[in-house]
């Protein structure tokens, strides 16, 4: 992404940095630098080391607006760079190095309403201005890493998940098909170790005394050390977890200064202790040779095996506390928005989440406990557990089904098995997204290929035959020859308003829909296009009037585009209101801006439409023939321009009875 990024916005550097909220720090997880004669070899941020956001300027003014940031090495040119552009302007970053670089543009990682993070792209030259567009650009990119980066984190949580119910399964299994205490101590040590990737794993016990404690079960330790190993309460790591009844963590063996070394490649360790009958008989330890390197995912596993430990003496605990992480573990399953769906080994459902039941229009005791190969199956259910077979990305197959209802669904099935410590498959997990909604889309786009491919036939055939006869007959009525020249005009104008529709409409997707604003009278505006669209409603029998108050104030706004929207809004009134119809277009001012409303009776929008209407593509399944197919962009188009002046757009409507679209401006 970083890579990509700085191509694209031909930058000189791009880093993405995490926001921890918690400790108040932001880190450098990923850059890419440009290896360019003259370029600065490096950015100012460390990778992987966490910086205080009091010492990180960028952060400061990202977090606190929210908003793009930039940061120059020269003299500031406005106030939104004050702050930032005074840390750069010293040469230097909080350490004292020097990268070099000119200017740095900063653009927050935003999900759900919240800051995961910043991405700062660099540039070697001071001078070098962002355009709009650049910055467009940069917020697509931007939102882009952002999904990337959420759904990379909720596949790792699942699959922490996962792990952990894998490892606890093991060891529950141990303790319920096996009574020999020294087994199922070294079944924990070394199934722990393995799912946490550490150097060592070892249980200690109280001696018959309880006074000192020994080593009962050991994986990765030297064997003497095994043997060496004694504690009384209270001494070292083990025995002050023992003594205070709590988890005890050293990060930084090296840095603590009253920690007690058994091994010397030893440099982070935490206890973790172990209860029975309510009170602690021992700790699981877990060590590495790496600082800092356990956390709250790796304490959380310990502390349960640790009191999956102490089953053998109270069997009523460990089953609460199993219970209490099942709970857990389902609430992130059913929180989540995709559907979700886990096979054990043995093909049978064990878990659903909420999201799948509702999309499947089923209840999950529907679901859950059923086998997959049963015949008597739900059909949507069936639908969904059917093999996957396309590939969708290593590890991961895919699948799309169409599933009945009140309103059909596509369905996008990804499929992953799940494999134990021996890389063996336990069982599958099932994730279904819901791509109805984009299936509908790419079927509206297919369809107005359809139609424009129609709607320009139509006006071609007759701009050619009308011009053929105009070059061909010598001696036409001077009537009949400019009733030829008005409807070539006519249909030349149709097809032009396509063409404009789908410029507009890619300058859209691509962020360059311009306005040039300058000082506009409305009712000027709102008279000029009922006087452009008059022959229009003559045409169609439609009477044409407007409701507009003695003088309204004039808006700041693109005159052209302005237009185009109420040509938009009037014309489709006139083009669905029958014979001896009526369209009112009224104007007021409310609050701190105009009211502009386009009334007709004409054959109005079902309810079930009134939600899509300004969608892309989009057409009311109500035209009668009379009416012109259209290209359904028309009024998806009018609602960027609409809001791309600040104001806002919508529409009343009951079918038969006619429709009154409004839409506001700011003054």
């Amino acid at each position: 992404m970083t890579r990509k990024i700085a191509e694209a916005l031909e930058a000189g550097a791009c880093v993405i940095c995490r926001v921890d909220q918690k400790a108040n720090t932001i880190t450098a997880i990923a850059q890419y630098v440009f290896r360019y004669p003259g370029n600065p070899g490096r950015t100012w941020r460390p990778i992987n080391e966490p910086i205080h956001v009091s010492k990180d300027m960028a952060a400061q003014q990202v977090l606190k607006t929210a908003r793009p940031v930039v940061g120059r090495a020269t003299l500031p040119q406005s106030n939104q760079e004050l702050a930032w552009s005074l840390n750069l302007s010293q040469g230097q970053d909080h350490v004292g190095r020097k990268p070099g670089w000119g200017i740095v543009l900063a653009l927050p990682l935003e999900a759900d309403e919240r800051i995961l993070g910043l991405i700062e792209i660099y540039d070697k030259n001071p001078n070098r201005n962002f355009s709009a567009d650049d910055i467009q650009l940069f917020r697509i990119l931007a939102t882009q890493t952002t999904l990337a980066m959420e759904q990379a984190r909720m596949f790792d949580e699942t699959r922490q998940r996962l792990s952990e119910v894998a490892t606890l399964y093991t060891i529950a299994q141990e303790f319920t098909s096996n009574l020999d205490l020294e087994t199922v101590l070294n079944t924990i040590v070394t199934t722990l170790r393995q799912a946490i990737g550490c150097r060592g794993c070892c249980i200690f016990l109280l001696d018959q005394s309880g006074e000192q404690l020994e080593i009962k079960a050991a994986n990765g330790l030297k064997p003497h050390w095994r043997k060496m190993a004694k504690l009384g309460i209270g001494e070292g790591v083990a025995g002050k977890s023992v003594a205070e009844g709590r988890t005890v963590y050293v990060p930084d063996t090296y840095k603590d200064p009253g920690f007690i070394f058994f091994d010397k490649e030893v440099h982070s360790l935490m206890a973790i202790p172990v209860f029975a009958h309510g009170e602690v008989i021992g700790t699981i330890n877990v060590d590495d040779r790496q600082p800092n390197a356990f956390g709250p995912s790796e304490e959380r596993l310990l502390t349960i095996a640790a009191t999956q430990a102490g089953v053998a003496i109270e069997n009523a605990r460990l089953f609460a506390k199993v219970s209490r992480e099942q709970q857990q573990t389902q609430a992130i399953i059913q929180h989540m928005a995709d559907g979700l769906l886990l096979i054990d080994s043995q093909d049978v459902i064990i878990s659903c989440n909420q999201a799948l039941a509702e999309m499947l229009g089923l209840h999950p005791g529907q679901i859950i406990n059923e086998k997959i190969t049963s015949p008597h199956l739900p059909s949507n259910l069936a639908s969904i557990i059917t093999p996957t077979t396309d590939l969708a990305h290593t590890g991961v197959q895919a699948r799309e089904v169409t599933i009945d209802g009140s309103r059909p669904k596509t369905l996008k099935i990804f499929s992953t098995p799940v494999i134990d410590d021996e890389q063996q498959p336990i069982g599958e997990v099932r994730v279904v997204h819901d791509v109805t909604k984009e299936r509908e889309i790419e079927q509206l786009k297919d369809e107005l290929f359809s139609t424009i491919s129609h709607e320009l036939r139509t006006p071609l055939f007759s701009i050619q035959g009308f011009a053929k006869v105009l070059l061909e007959e010598e001696n036409l009525d001077a009537e009949i020859r400019e009733e030829f020249l008005k409807t070539i005009q006519r249909q030349a104008m149709q097809l032009s308003e396509m063409v404009n529709n789908l410029l507009d409409l890619s300058r859209i997707d691509e962020g360059k829909l311009e306005l040039f604003k300058e000082r506009v009278a409305m009712d000027d505006l709102i008279h000029q296009s009922l006087l452009k669209l008059q022959g229009f409603a003559h045409h169609r029998k439609v009477t044409l009037n407007s409701k507009l108050p003695a003088m309204l104030p004039a808006i700041m706004g693109d005159r052209e585009r302005l237009e185009q929207v109420l040509t938009n809004l009037i014309g489709n009134a006139i083009k669905f209101t029958g014979a001896d119809g009526l369209v009112v277009i009224s104007a007021s001012q409310a609050n701190d801006g105009l009211h502009i409303q386009v009334l007709d009776n004409g054959i109005g929008i079902p309810e079930e439409d009134l939600d899509q209407i300004f969608s892309r593509y989009y057409q009311a399944g109500n035209k009668h023939e009379g009416s012109a197919m259209g290209s359904g962009l028309g009024l998806h188009i009018a609602k960027k321009i609409v809001e791309e002046h600040g104001g806002r757009i919508w529409v009343e409507s009951i079918s038969g009875q006619g429709s009154t679209f409004h839409f506001t401006l700011p003054l």
